[in-house]
């Protein structure tokens, strides 16, 4: 699922930024039972604060959930959301500005993400099938396998 978020007088009308942020950083979401705590390329710790205040004049963000089949299989979250965002920047020719959480409060453990909605140079992100495909195209399933393995004939069969 992905939405974005347009600021002052877009057609979603949605939380703000930091009330979302609370939102995905509450209590009884992680493995664990720790207090949540937003990641980013380079940090287990993501200063959601600043993340916000670079977001604010932004026309838009980008909020999208990640949930990969047999997430709870996966040995790290975390590592698997960053190697698909730095897929997406290859894909899309920029770095991305993003924040995101894993949760594993439900029989799919996610990740949800957040984005900001301007490239490295400064221009809008544009809704770009690319950032966010309704299925995973080719390379983001290798990524899958390689974490995971092959799935057997029995396994992709319904």
């Amino acid at each position: 699922m992905t939405r974005i978020v347009r600021h002052r007088g877009g057609r979603f009308r949605s939380a703000p930024l930091a009330k979302h942020v609370a939102y995905l950083k509450r209590e009884g979401v992680t493995r664990d039972g720790a207090d949540a705590r937003m990641f980013d390329a380079t940090s287990d710790d993501a200063d959601t604060k600043a993340f916000a205040e670079r977001c604010e004049k932004d026309r838009h963000h980008f909020r999208f959930t990640m949930s990969p089949e047999d997430a709870g299989q996966m040995a790290d979250l975390r590592t698997f959301a960053r190697e698909l965002m730095a897929d997406a920047e290859r894909d899309l020719g920029t770095r991305l500005d993003w924040v995101a959480v894993d949760h594993w409060n439900t029989d799919n453990p996610h990740i949800h993400v957040l984005v900001r909605g301007r490239a490295d140079d400064g221009k809008d992100l544009v809704n770009s099938p690319r950032l966010h495909p309704p299925r995973l195209p080719p390379p983001r399933r290798e990524r899958v396998t390689l974490e995971l393995g092959p799935r057997s004939e029995r396994e992709i069969t319904p």
